[in-house]
């Protein structure tokens, strides 16, 4: 669609409804140059120079003026950081309290929404449930739809990291730079393991409830003490025991209630889903980052010793350039490279 000024000032007020009515903002010559229909050659630095902090404040404002503003090139947005792990959800990784069970009460549709790759259980093995007067309600429809947007969106964007993986042959290409970017230099037999690591976790996400291989079980722990503040985490390789439980605690939609549009309430859970996914399903690891020691601070079972792990765009990067083997351990990499092939994708 043509760029609308008065669209994009919309965006802008609906995250900041006092905008310069006391003083200038730092949008105020990129909205100067807009006004001007300068070319996009003058508004691409201008939305550069911004800071960081007002790029993630007006993020949807200047996607805006990115996929519509005349001659604007392509660019495809850093998907934010997840919060760094508790020492007790790296823990849940390895052996939870009790070994993951079939679900009991596990439900196919929820609130009158029929759920799609995925069901909802109780926690299986709550470590202490909070008190009655702190406990969160059953989730609610629009979070139930929320879920199902960001599952249908994590099969989507593991669909297109296979095929853009599959077509890294040669440079030049916007596939092979984002698998430079996120794994390293390239190795054909590491970019062939890369593709089938994809492919385990497409194959649990087939199917209207999780596919032939077993069931995706979403473990609502938003009421145990222990898990209550967690975005999610899972059980490393608990695909080969046939059942993947991804628990989900408050930050799941919590960290999600000040952003805007579609996108912005599903990017950040699809990167983590892929995150959670990569490491129930091939094993892959919470890599240190290379100030931390990268490979050599992760023990015998693949686990990471120290707390500082690669978890954001900027440390998973610097993993890959700096070791690419580590890069492929990495479940972050894989995450940010399926986000990418999504927007690269039109997703």
């Amino acid at each position: 669609m043509p760029f609308n000024y008065n669209q994009y000032m919309y965006l802008v007020n609906r995250v900041n409804s006092h905008f310069e009515r006391h003083k200038k903002s730092s949008l105020h010559g990129l909205n100067a140059a807009l006004r001007g229909n300068h070319p996009a050659a003058v508004i691409q630095p201008l939305i550069a120079q911004l800071p960081q902090a007002k790029k993630t404040k007006y993020g949807n404002a200047l996607n805006y003026i990115q996929q519509n503003y005349p001659g604007m090139p392509p660019v495809v947005p850093t998907l934010p950081a997840r919060p760094s792990l508790t020492n007790a959800a790296i823990e849940a990784r390895v052996a939870p309290a009790v070994a993951p069970v079939a679900p009991a009460l596990a439900l196919t549709d929820f609130a009158g929404v029929p759920l799609r790759r995925y069901v909802i259980d109780v926690d299986p093995h709550p470590h202490t449930l909070v008190g009655a007067s702190g406990q969160v309600d059953p989730f609610t429809r629009p979070q139930i739809q929320q879920i199902n947007e960001a599952m249908e969106r994590t099969f989507k964007a593991v669909d297109e990291a296979i095929k853009a993986s599959t077509k890294v042959t040669s440079a030049g290409t916007w596939q092979q730079t984002l698998y430079n970017q996120f794994f390293g230099a390239y190795d054909n037999a590491r970019k062939i393991q890369i593709v089938k690591n994809f492919q385990s976790i497409h194959r649990w996400l087939e199917g209207p409830r999780g596919g032939a291989q077993g069931l995706i079980t979403l473990v609502d722990s938003r009421n145990d003490t222990a898990k209550k503040d967690w975005f999610a985490a899972t059980v490393r390789n608990s695909a080969a025991g046939g059942q993947v439980l991804i628990y989900v605690g408050r930050s799941f939609f919590l960290s999600q209630q000040h952003l805007v549009g579609y996108h912005n309430l599903t990017d950040f859970t699809v990167g983590t889903l892929v995150h959670e996914l990569a490491h129930a399903c091939f094993g892959a690891s919470d890599v240190p980052t290379v100030a931390s020691g990268g490979r050599g601070a992760l023990d015998t079972n693949g686990m990471p010793t120290v707390a500082t792990v690669c978890n954001d765009d900027v440390s998973d990067r610097d993993l890959a350039a700096n070791d690419p083997d580590a890069a492929f351990l990495n479940a972050d990499n894989y995450a940010q490279f399926a986000w990418r092939s999504l927007a690269q994708g039109g997703g």
